[in-house]
């Protein structure tokens, strides 16, 4: 999976954890393309199957995201 996600351009990837939360980022070209890419690989789906059972369902998103999306609203460089 890793090698996946280097490979359609994911970098600088972190996971915080808080409890049972998490909070991901990392940095892409295209997020839409990467994501399309991510969607149709073998791997991706073994890794779905994989993590289920450790994930509760995402809450509802807006038409059109693929996942809740949050929006930056601050950023210090």
């Amino acid at each position: 999976m890793l090698a996946l996600l280097k490979q359609c351009g994911i970098e600088k990837y972190s996971i915080f954890r808080r409890g049972a939360q998490l909070f991901l980022t990392f940095t892409c070209e295209d997020f839409e393309k990467t994501w399309a890419q991510i969607e149709k690989s073998p791997v991706n789906a073994r890794w779905q199957q994989a993590m289920a059972p450790y994930f509760a369902a995402m809450e509802e998103r807006k038409p059109g995201e693929r996942f809740p999306m949050w929006q930056e609203v601050f950023y210090l460089d």
